[in-house]
């Protein structure tokens, strides 16, 4: 009797298990003077496109902003400081010096608690299998990729098995004249290449578009356009918008390996209202 009822609860939880389902499951870093409340207010249309085949996770950046004002647009929408920041900036004037640099921030610091912050959130939640960054987000992918697959792999923060095998960068911009301060360990920023899929979404209108190369440091970089500014996407010409669908069919694929299930509303991507 006993074996004949476990057996029932094990089916039970095999067609239930059978039936979920197959989704990437994605972490996202917000940008800065932002929070996880805003990015998934900002991505809710680029999310909705992909829902079929992709779970999205957000977390906070452990930096309040005190010395930035709010964007208005964001007050306007009922969003309420204090808003975040990924990790701090500072002169240090031994440096500046040496380079003949003036007045300018040369060192990140402060990325510690953000990168535990992120390995908490891969060790309880995880693992993830890839990472959708927007802004400074995608400076903070940076920096817990290669701290842990480099600068500190001797601590193993993150199994390698559990680490991201994709990006998905919105808006990602580069400081290649600023070094990053880990534990007094200090890196450059374009001195190595991340060996995972990338896609680097970027808006032609973007008032950053002179510091949006970070697809440089990637080994086999996408980039596309959106038709927006710097924002997440809302509209894609059916150029940049295959390419993205290509990109999430590899990485499903590449999971589950098969795209039997991989199944989306969306023939395009245009959430621009019609004035």
């Amino acid at each position: 009797m006993i074996k004949s009822i476990v057996k029932t609860q094990f089916k039970h939880f095999s067609t239930l298990q059978q039936k979920q389902p197959k989704k990437l499951r994605i972490l996202s870093l917000h940008g800065y003077n932002n929070t996880k409340e805003i990015a998934e207010y900002q991505s809710k249309q680029f999310r909705k496109v992909f829902e079929n085949v992709a779970d999205f996770s957000f977390i906070d950046a452990p930096y309040f902003i005190t010395n930035d004002s709010p964007h208005k647009a964001l007050l306007s929408l009922g969003f309420q400081p204090p808003f975040r920041s990924w990790f701090q900036l500072r002169k240090v004037e031994a440096e500046l010096q040496q380079n003949m640099i003036n007045n300018k921030y040369n060192e990140v610091f402060g990325v510690e608690k953000s990168i535990n912050l992120i390995v908490e959130e891969i060790n309880q939640k995880g693992p993830f299998d890839g990472f959708m960054t927007f802004s400074q987000g995608s400076l903070m992918f940076r920096y817990f990729y290669r701290v842990a697959m480099d600068i500190a792999i001797h601590e193993q923060l993150v199994k390698i098995e559990e680490m991201p095998k994709f990006l998905i960068s919105i808006g990602g911009v580069f400081f290649s004249d600023k070094k990053v301060n880990y534990k007094d360990q200090k890196f450059k920023q374009d001195d190595y290449i991340f060996p995972i899929d990338s896609i680097h979404i970027n808006g032609i209108k973007d008032e950053f578009m002179d510091i949006l190369n970070e697809s440089g440091q990637f080994q086999n970089p996408i980039v596309i356009n959106h038709q927006g500014g710097h924002s997440f996407p809302k509209k894609m010409v059916d150029k940049d918008f295959q390419q993205m669908l290509q990109f999430m069919k590899k990485q499903y694929e590449r999971k589950f390996q098969s795209l039997n299930n991989f199944n989306i509303d969306y023939d395009s991507l245009d959430f621009v209202v019609k004035e």
